[in-house]
């Protein structure tokens, strides 16, 4: 198979990314979904293909910042969860992936080589609420709501598993105040898996507080990966400014 074939196919890909049909399936690949798991096996294809394959299976926005390898190799996936499965395919370069839509995934961002630049100035999110009030949550509705807040928010910033799963779910509690203290319990652990985790809230989450506050706790984060993330919510913040 032609890798600049495989590699034009992929800019076409991430160019229409968006719009419905954009790509056939690629000759080679052959990828299935089916009960929210990814199989993909491949003998011969480049890193780009593969992610636009994916994106289009699932039909998640798909976006590349930076160069990626295109030299051919063997893929092989066994029935991963659709959102693991997508960080394992473009290991070890830095992926953000936005759980949603039918397939389990709603947005790709994968940085390329040389891609990330050091973020020195706040970034905001568009209709952000101003700092002083990110963090203020509405009254607990009933005795349970708060219950379940106070339990979030005595979990310990310790990187341990057990306390990461339970911020992650915590994240998608029905109550707005216990999704703020979940992102302030990731933001104590500031580890690369839950730094990864207030990345997607920065910049998939609906309520424009919590992502105004995933964009502080970033902001306040010591890992590089934080950095990573701000990029992408500063490309996305620009874009949505420039559609106005």
């Amino acid at each position: 198979m032609n890798p600049w074939r495989n590699l034009l196919l992929a800019v076409i890909f991430v160019a229409l990314s968006g719009a419905e049909g954009a790509l056939s399936a690629e000759d080679g690949v052959d990828l299935n979904i089916a009960a929210g798991r990814l199989s993909l096996s491949a003998d011969a294809a480049s890193l780009p293909v593969v992610l636009a394959q994916v994106a289009q299976a699932t039909g998640a926005r798909l976006t590349i910042r930076g160069p990626l390898p295109t030299e051919l190799r063997r893929w092989q996936l066994h029935a991963v969860p659709v959102a693991e499965a997508v960080v394992q395919i473009a290991r070890p370069w830095n992926i953000l992936v936005v759980p949603g839509g039918a397939r389990g995934v709603r947005e790709i961002v994968v940085f390329g080589a040389a891609d990330v630049q050091p973020v020195s100035a706040p970034v905001t999110t568009p209709s952000a609420r101003p700092t002083d009030e990110v963090w203020q949550s509405p009254p607990a509705p009933d005795a349970e709501t708060m219950a379940r807040r106070e339990a979030v928010a005595a979990l310990s910033g310790e990187p341990d598993d057990a306390s990461l799963r339970a911020l992650d779910a915590a994240l998608g509690d029905p109550d707005a105040g216990v999704r703020l203290e979940a992102l302030r319990g990731l933001g104590r652990m500031d580890s690369d898996a839950a730094i990864r985790r207030v990345g997607q809230v920065a910049l998939g989450a609906r309520n424009p507080a919590e992502r105004s506050a995933a964009v502080q706790v970033l902001e306040a984060s010591r890992q590089e990966l934080a950095q990573v993330m701000l990029a992408a919510v500063r490309g996305r913040s620009d874009e949505a400014f420039g559609d106005r």
